[in-house]
């Protein structure tokens, strides 16, 4: 498949549509143009309250709130849009560092500013609340259990279509529990519906949309994907997939956080083993498409942990060992080819060949990409040569005395070998090479003779430079 087509599968898995329910009492009852009528009022009401003041004016509000608090104790006296707008300077400055300077951090506050909404607040105050509080989602503060419990006791207690809406998003998607984030992500788990449909089902729509809460909840199904991967779920399972389709997006990351995380989940749990092939194939498109080729660019990498990244490094050498030998079966000497196939693939077991790049004759080339659909993104390609179909499999072979750099020519050509970096060795990961580049003066340089005595003469160099005995 191509990185077009992944990627248009994945978006068709997130982007499914659909709209959240309005209530029982409207849905079950109503004919279709009072449910519809009813329908816009309420996201009128919705988008009418709880919007988030410019930065200004909060910072602003953050001062005057603050020295009135420090000089009386009281939120008495304050202007009414101050109190309005007071949720959302709760937890500023962000970062959990500040938590100690926090407003919110105050019980004492917290009893009068939840005293001022029960006797003088209006719906858009008690929705300014709760949104505030999913945004900021202050775990650090000493007081994020007080400030649960109080807005999940005044959810219970609003008659106002905005309380009942987001009291039953709360009691459906267990929103205040003490693991809030976890317990959603655990429901979103075992839903079978696209999972950006559910979190706006759930009300994290317009300004929610970049919630903490919403960050903490994408790490909780990453972490999860990453448990169940460890126990066997495969990569290609639609509950892996519509994890992986809510974390890259629409393309990108919708939280920048996901962007390490991701690799942590799906590559983590094959640092010593290895998914079904299937599995394997899918999740090297992904990362192919979205991170790049670590061997080439590891700009999109950066801060992906090194035993991720090496997962996929370990994969894509043993891709080019296949993929060489693949292309190569129908147009080389079948005697000759499934000896050097063989010797090499043995390096390979062992888990020392840490580098690998193919490059290809421009008719194997076509042969790659045409006829087999391999990814051309994973291959060099050779010009000026008579015969079209030759091919060069480069590797690097590393062993507790040094590493050695391998240019195996197809056909009759000659294995050529340098110690790593030497002169004349040919540099790894280049999309074009003319043939010279590859032929350079080496100090192993070994026709490969059809009996096979070329073997012994390769192998005791490999190890003389590198003190390997495969």
């Amino acid at each position: 498949m191509s990185g077009d087509g992944l990627k248009a599968q994945l978006e068709s898995r997130r982007a499914s549509s659909g709209r959240w329910d309005l209530g029982h009492s409207i849905a079950g009852l109503a004919p279709r143009n009072v449910k519809a009528a009813a329908f816009e009022v309420f996201q009128a009401l919705e988008k009418s309250g709880g919007k988030v003041p410019p930065l200004v004016e909060l910072d602003q509000v953050l001062r005057e709130v603050r020295a009135h608090w420090e000089s009386t104790k009281s939120l008495d006296g304050l202007p009414r849009r101050h109190l309005r707008a007071l949720p959302w300077v709760l937890f500023m400055p962000e970062g959990a560092e500040h938590a100690d300077r926090w407003l919110g951090s105050s019980s004492e506050l917290l009893k009068a500013y939840v005293g001022w909404l029960r006797v003088a607040g209006r719906p858009s105050a008690l929705l300014a609340a709760v949104k505030a509080f999913l945004r900021d989602y202050p775990q650090a503060a000493p007081t994020f259990d007080e400030w649960r419990l109080a807005i999940d006791q005044l959810l219970r207690d609003s008659a106002s279509p905005q309380g009942i809406a987001w009291r039953e998003r709360n009691e459906t998607w267990k929103l205040l529990e003490a693991d809030g984030p976890g317990a959603f992500a655990d429901q979103l788990w075992r839903r079978s519906d696209g999972i950006p449909v559910l979190l706006e089902g759930a009300g994290f729509t317009d300004d929610l949309q970049n919630a903490r809460f919403v960050h903490l909840v994408a790490d909780a199904l990453l972490d999860r994907l990453g448990r169940e991967l460890s126990r066997g779920l495969a990569p290609t399972s639609p509950a892996a997939q519509r994890v992986v389709a809510m974390a890259v997006g629409a393309g990108q990351f919708p939280y920048p956080s996901l962007r390490t995380k991701l690799p942590g989940a799906l590559l983590g749990p094959y640092v010593d083993r290895d998914p079904d092939e299937a599995g394997r194939k899918w999740l090297e498109r992904l990362f192919l498409d979205y991170y790049g080729d670590p061997r080439i660019d590891t700009s999109r990498w950066f801060g992906v942990d090194e035993r991720h990244r090496g997962v996929m490094h370990r994969w894509l050498v043993r891709q080019s060992l296949e993929a060489f030998f693949r292309v190569l079966d129908g147009t080389a000497d079948k005697r000759h080819w499934d000896a050097r196939r063989a010797f090499w693939g043995k390096y390979f077991d062992a888990g020392v060949v840490v580098q690998a790049w193919v490059v290809f004759g421009l008719d194997a080339y076509r042969i790659a990409t045409g006829r087999l659909n391999m990814d051309g993104r994973q291959f060099g390609t050779v010009h000026g040569e008579q015969d079209q179909s030759k091919s060069v499999l480069l590797m690097q072979i590393r062993g507790p005395r040094g590493s050695v750099d391998i240019a195996e020519w197809s056909h009759m050509g000659r294995c050529r070998g340098w110690p790593s970096g030497g002169s004349g060795a040919p540099q790894f990961y280049r999309r074009r090479y003319d043939g010279w580049d590859l032929r350079g003066e080496a100090p192993l340089e070994q026709t490969h003779y059809a009996g096979g005595s070329w073997m012994p003469k390769v192998r005791e160099w490999i190890g003389l430079q590198t003190g390997l005995r495969v």
